[in-house]
């Protein structure tokens, strides 16, 4: 009986610890949002500038398919005045609270995404269904404080200008490419490979831990030599060894694509955001794909 006294003890100051967390947030009059990961915060930010809080759960350079919340994490999920999820299953653990807690007010951006891609979650590299994801998040978020509803438009409206250019830049930029092929890390790149017309071959899954087998690396391997590619695109949240394999098996170089599922140590040192990213991943793209 003894024994079970200490634990007792710390099960109660653990406890404590959760409501006065719990409680000083509730008392908290500053706006919040939450989101699963990073394009949705910056879309968020975007709109929202300084009114609200923004927190990205994944922050750091954590890679979001794997994810998996701490306590702190739900306590702020659950106080939030808005908590945006992807959906389709890259963030299962979110779709799964909040089925769970009917109470947290929430927004799945699938829902609002038309494509024959099924239920593939990396529509944010589109920049037309970013747009639509700007939409989708502006509208909860002037529901939630009707009171700024004039800058929270004009802020979105501007930023639908910039990601409208931004989609004028790969139209044109990858209008006239003698490579149409390209070979990428993991099974990210489809949503962006049909709005622009570029043929994806994939390493790896859906998720990045979904790894190839020999047989099916070999076979990449003689794409690349077949179809005169280049280079080899990788990842910055993930290992390179799977594309630097392939690249010296075929005599390929390597690049980065960058799915922008979160921002690395150095990207945000950098000053890097989602329009940077995509616009050196264009750049990228450019050279890969021999466009004039």
């Amino acid at each position: 009986m003894k024994k079970l006294i200490p634990v007792i003890l710390l099960l109660m100051i653990v406890l404590t610890a959760v409501v006065l967390f719990t409680e000083s947030d509730k008392n908290n009059d500053e706006l919040t949002i939450v989101t699963t990961f990073y394009p949705p915060a910056e879309f968020a930010s975007q709109i929202t500038k300084e009114k609200f809080n923004v927190i990205n759960i994944t922050s750091g350079g954590v890679e979001p398919h794997d994810f998996e919340p701490s306590p702190q994490d739900i306590v702020k999920i659950r106080n939030a005045d808005l908590f945006i999820i992807n959906g389709n299953d890259l963030d299962h653990w979110a779709e799964e609270l909040v089925e769970e807690n009917k109470e947290i007010n929430s927004i799945n951006l699938s829902e609002y995404i038309t494509s024959e891609r099924g239920n593939d979650p990396h529509f944010w590299l589109d920049p037309v269904h970013a747009i639509d994801l700007v939409k989708a998040i502006s509208e909860r978020i002037i529901e939630i404080d009707k009171e700024n509803e004039k800058l929270y438009i004009e802020n979105t409206d501007k930023y639908i200008d910039v990601l409208n250019k931004l989609n004028q830049e790969f139209r044109v930029g990858l209008a006239n490419c003698s490579q149409r092929k390209i070979v990428v890390s993991h099974d990210a790149f489809e949503y962006l490979g049909d709005r622009y017309d570029i043929e994806i071959i994939n390493i790896s899954g859906v998720t990045p831990e979904e790894e190839p087998s020999a047989m099916k690396l070999a076979e990449i391997s003689d794409k690349v030599k077949e179809y005169n590619i280049k280079y080899i695109f990788y990842e910055t949240l993930v290992s390179p060894n799977l594309a630097n394999t392939i690249a010296q098996e075929a005599g390929a170089e390597t690049l980065v694509l960058d799915p922008i599922e979160g921002l690395s140590n150095e990207d945000v040192k950098a000053g890097e955001n989602y329009l940077s990213i995509m616009r050196n991943n264009l750049n990228n793209l450019k050279l890969a794909m021999n466009c004039e």
